[in-house]
């Protein structure tokens, strides 16, 4: 085992399955009324994150002997993990998988207590700071990683809030056609009521530089309307706001990233441990 491994569940990266959205998501799909066949799959993927979690436990636990300070926080991180998840044995159906969950939280959570308490004051602050970093890791990758796309989405819904209704073009096009006849009409009269027909024809001008706006504002609602369906779903606007709400910039999350890398890379000894390729 490598302490990759345990980053990687704390981080809920990879086919570990088991990550803070896995009791919400199985309680939307019910909602949802999903597929038999998709919550099979969902329920295939949550047991191999539960092995997953249960072969990492118990290589943490071969290594306490060698490495006490590691293994406790180690196994700290399995323990936030696994809270932090909402999985529970009541999540699933099969009364093996119930057994098994329940066995697996039990060893980790009995343990991961039992290693805590056996550290001095000090040792246990560096613990208490190392499950804050892996915790905050997954919220800086999150921020920095949708920054960009966040931006495009709030953009484009307060396009779509100053222009409700300008989706469409066909009104626009109607009001083209009377504004060519009303400028006509103008050159007509030009001759025979001068004044008549340059204010049509100002009126058309005017019309002309409205109906220019317009269009341009409906190119911008159907372009914010595009950005919206691409983006609503996969991206958790909430989420966003509140972390922007905490880091403000790019560059202050980035900082913070890179500190709490440096603190758990430390803790491990491996300065590699961060750097395949999962940040932003």
């Amino acid at each position: 085992m490598g302490w990759g491994d345990v980053i990687s569940i704390g981080l809920g990266l990879g086919n570990l399955a088991v990550n803070a959205n896995n009791a919400s998501q199985l309680q939307q799909m019910k909602m949802q009324q999903a597929s038999e066949a998709l919550i099979r799959e969902f329920f295939n993927a949550l047991r191999t994150g539960m092995f997953n979690l249960n072969q990492t436990a118990e290589d943490v636990l071969r290594s306490e002997a060698t490495a006490p300070l590691k293994a406790a926080g180690a196994m700290r991180i399995l323990d936030y993990q696994l809270t932090a998840s909402g999985v529970t044995p009541d999540v699933f159906t099969d009364l093996g998988d119930k057994k098994f969950a329940a066995d697996t939280g039990r060893m980790i959570r009995e343990n991961s207590g039992r290693m805590y308490a056996a550290l001095d004051t000090v040792g246990q602050s560096q613990v208490d700071q190392l499950v804050e970093h892996v915790r905050r890791l997954a919220d800086y990758h999150y921020y920095l990683e949708n920054f960009h796309s966040a931006q495009r989405l709030q953009e484009a819904q307060a396009i779509l809030a100053q222009n409700p209704n300008r989706a469409g073009g066909c009104l626009i096009g109607f009001e083209v056609y009377m504004l060519i006849g009303l400028g006509l009409t103008g050159l007509m009269l030009l001759a025979s009521s001068p004044g008549l027909g340059l204010l049509l024809i100002a009126g058309a001008v005017g019309g002309a530089v409205y109906v220019g706006k317009q269009r341009k504002n409906s190119q911008a609602t159907k372009e914010a309307q595009k950005v919206v369906k691409e983006l609503e779903g996969t991206l958790d606007l909430n989420r966003f706001l509140e972390l922007d709400g905490q880091f403000k910039t790019e560059d202050v999350a980035r900082a913070e990233q890179q500190q709490a890398e440096q603190y758990v890379e430390g803790f491990f000894g491996d300065y590699g441990l961060l750097q395949d390729g999962w940040r932003a």
